[in-house]
């Protein structure tokens, strides 16, 4: 990627950002200009044949992004193609137009994807092929970062997530830290890390994560679960597993994905490599009974079993003709384990994989009778390429309170009880099994790529997680010098009605009475910093609107704005940013002032309220 490139008629004068609510949307976006010389056109040929050459959801993401008509073909194809990079396979929102200042430029805004990069981390090998009419044969490197955005978006419950909150026009933005997503603004904000919300209690979490002391407390409730002990060194583990009995699971205290973990371990000089497998993971380890029946995943939220999937182990069915090589390319060819769009993970194939071929007397190269399964992982996870498969409509009702009782003894709002049993339509009572795990932070795309699968499991979730908690209102006084003060007044009368403001001016930044320090009246990080506050519970800003135009507002959602002054042009352009952003935009009337802000004031008072009570809500 370090070659020589040639000269490019299309290139990128500036970039930037815009922030979220500004005049593309509720999301924040990728802003540039790209300076294009008078009469230059885009061979779209060639573009083409360089599509052709990726993987399929790349090119028919270009294909699906729409363009408007009077878009320069040159602005247009290389927008098209940035935005089919950021969304492989999901279109993205995306706007083109003249800057009017400069002839040949063109601003162009796309939406901050689901694996959104600013340009200039585009491979500019993709430019060049934006202007070449014979364009160069695409480099690894390029591919490997195609292929890199198309797996990145694939397997994510994050994605899932905001996806399901985009659908219900639910504005969201990255958990502190940037670690999760938060919904919802002050008082009323609501944070997840995948399946995991801020309702979780710390002691809840600790319990589940202690194996050991986890089916301990199981089982002295009346509940099935795998008796355990800890182990620190190979003898502690090979003397546990005598106690216990064989066959024993061997897994890490502190791992997911099946990482470490050996099951049916039948001797004692399999307890030792077991034991070091486990121990390069996390230690202790854990010995425990290995309990009889399928690996079955019950997915317990908010005191109810919305989801129950089988997990089986990866494994290769026989044809009699092909050897076991062939029959696990083909597995691996499965649409659902490749690109953007994959729901599963590719076969994995290691140490462990070779041990089961060792001990069925089997080789890659071996042809397995038809109808023959071959299973190439122990542990059914999904992780390791394994499949699921939905059986909630048939899980035996014991079964369903033994998974519920788990998950309310631990106090985990959400849980993943991993429970086998040889027949999930009986009774644990009546055919055996136990819970062998519970998770605190159980995946979200087990459930939804399983066979006979829905988004079920993501709708409770987000369910869940929003709880129907009205959101904390925010006003804008859009203007210059005048919205200052209209500003300081609502937030004046909001405090005599007994509500925390934040309040955000030319010269004041304060949350609930607290001075904050001040990025800058032009920082659109400002609002943030006010509706991430869990003191608030209304927002009140002024706002120049060249900002809205120029850097975006800082929050995707707006209730009420008042325009108090400004350049006309510009007012028009700041009220179709807050159009996009729901709010009710009004005039302040020259007569009736003071009634008219009063009105606002008690409407804004009420709406508060109403988040107050919400946020009480348990």
């Amino acid at each position: 990627m370090n070659e020589p490139l040639p000269q490019l008629p299309a290139r990128i004068v500036r970039h930037g950002r815009l922030a979220a609510g500004n005049a593309l949307g509720r999301r924040p976006c990728d802003a540039f200009v790209l300076g294009v010389p008078p009469g230059t056109r885009v061979d779209r040929a060639a573009v083409a044949r360089l599509l052709s050459s990726l993987p399929p959801e790349f090119a028919e993401a270009f294909a699906a992004v729409a363009l408007p008509p009077a878009a320069d073909p040159a602005a247009g194809a290389f927008a098209a193609l940035w935005a089919a990079a950021n969304a492989c396979g999901r279109p993205l929102a995306m706007a083109i137009e003249a800057t009017g200042t400069t002839p040949g430029e063109w601003l162009v805004l796309v939406e901050e994807g689901e694996a959104a990069r600013p340009p200039r981390d585009v491979p500019r090998e993709l430019l060049v092929h934006l202007s070449s009419a014979v364009p160069p044969p695409v480099s690894p490197a390029t591919r490997a970062w195609l292929a890199g955005h198309a797996q990145a978006l694939a397997r994510s419950t994050w994605s899932v997530l905001r996806r399901a909150l985009t659908a219900r026009d639910v504005g969201w933005r990255a958990g502190p830290m940037g670690k999760g997503l938060r919904v919802g603004a002050g008082i009323g904000r609501r944070d997840a890390r995948g399946l995991v919300t801020g309702d979780t209690g710390w002691l809840a979490a600790t319990w589940s994560e202690d194996k050991a002391r986890c089916g301990t407390l199981l089982r002295r409730f009346g509940l099935p679960a795998a008796r355990q002990e800890l182990a620190t060194t190979r003898s502690e583990a090979v003397a546990s597993a005598g106690r216990l009995g064989f066959p024993v699971v061997v897994k890490p205290i502190g791992a997911s994905g099946g990482n470490g973990v050996s099951v049916g371990v039948t001797m004692p000089e399999e307890v030792g490599p077991a034991f070091v497998r486990a121990a390069a993971v996390s230690r202790p380890v854990v010995v425990e009974t290995l309990l009889p029946g399928d690996d079955h995943r019950f997915l317990v939220i908010a005191g109810a079993v919305v989801s129950v999937v089988r997990k089986e182990a990866a494994s290769v069915q026989g044809d009699g003709v092909r050897s076991l090589a062939e029959l696990r390319m083909a597995v691996d060819a499965d649409p659902r384990r490749r690109g953007a769009d994959a729901t599963l993970m590719p076969l994995r194939c290691d140490a462990e994989t070779e041990a089961l071929l060792a001990r069925a007397g089997l080789s890659w190269d071996s042809v397995p009778a038809a109808g023959r399964r071959v299973p190439l992982q122990g542990v059914a996870n999904w992780d390791r390429g394994g499949t699921t498969r939905e059986v909630a409509a048939v899980a035996h009702p014991d079964n369903r309170r033994a998974a519920l009782q788990a998950a309310r003894l631990l106090g985990l709002d959400v849980a993943g009880i991993d429970f086998l049993l040889p027949d999930i339509r009986r009774s644990w009572r009546e055919t055996g099994g136990g819970i062998c795990e519970v998770n605190r932070s159980p995946g979200g795309l087990i459930h939804l790529a399983a066979d006979g699968g829905s988004d079920a499991a993501i709708e409770a979730f987000v369910g869940h997680w929003l709880g129907g908690r009205p959101p904390v209102p925010v006003l804008l006084a859009v203007g210059e010098a005048g919205a200052d003060r209209v500003a300081e007044g609502m937030a004046a009368r909001l405090a005599a009605l007994g509500v925390p403001t934040g309040l955000a001016t030319g010269t004041v930044l304060i949350a609930a009475g607290l001075p904050l320090r001040d990025p800058g009246p032009q920082d659109p990080t400002r609002i943030a910093r006010l509706v991430d506050d869990p003191a608030v519970a209304a927002v009140v800003m002024a706002v120049p609107a060249e900002i809205l135009d120029r850097r975006g507002l800082g929050h995707g959602r707006v209730d009420m704005a008042i325009l108090v002054e400004g350049e006309p042009a510009t007012q028009r352009r700041a009220e179709a940013v807050l159009a996009r952003l729901g709010a009710a935009v009004t005039a302040l009337p020259a007569t009736e002032r003071e009634r008219f802000l009063q009105m606002a004031a008690d409407r804004l008072a009420d709406l508060a309220r109403r988040a107050q009570e919400g946020a009480r809500r348990p």
